[in-house]
């Protein structure tokens, strides 16, 4: 199976990923939350390992579909040992301007980090801190919502710097 955006309103950010369930457009069964209003086509193939299936086309037509809020995690940041990160989610908004509620996870850490979620400070804000305690990258990940919706994930990646001092002379 083989689902795919044939076309799309010029609008919409959907993309063959956000097929569910599990963001699948290869499953028997599909389907899409439209985030916007407009004309969706979406076209079926199937393909036995012999041979594949002409195209099968669906057309959806979405009236008053409420545009997803977007998350904005901010810049990419490089810090020196020591120092705390500072990330800066108000970048993010809402198309129809209701406030909007702030989920920050600390998706991935380096090899020897210890980190937690729990060590994220503010995670439910637009700006949380965090204390990197190894070099390498952290991934963080930013969810916004405004109570109805919830936006796609935006992520930032932290590296800590290790500068090397040559203190021989």
């Amino acid at each position: 199976y083989s689902w795919h955006f044939e076309s799309r309103p010029d609008s919409s950010i959907l993309t063959d990923a956000d097929f569910t369930p599990n963001n699948s457009s290869a499953a028997e069964r599909t389907g899409f939350v439209p985030d916007v209003s407009g004309e969706f086509i979406i076209e079926l193939m199937v393909n036995d390992t012999v041979a594949e299936s002409t195209g099968d086309f669906v057309v959806i037509q979405v009236e008053g579909a409420s545009s997803l809020p977007v998350a904005d995690a901010g810049p990419d940041q490089t810090v020196q040992e020591g120092m705390a990160v500072y990330m800066d989610g108000s970048g993010s908004r809402d198309t129809q301007d209701l406030p909007l509620y702030y989920r920050w996870t600390l998706e991935g850490i380096p090899p020897l980090s210890t980190l937690t979620q729990d060590d994220l400070v503010n995670s439910y804000t637009p700006y949380p801190t965090l204390q990197v305690d190894t070099g390498g990258i952290f991934t963080l990940s930013l969810v916004v919502s405004d109570g109805i919706l919830e936006s796609v994930p935006d992520y930032v990646f932290i590296r800590l710097n290790r500068e090397i001092i040559n203190r021989s002379r």
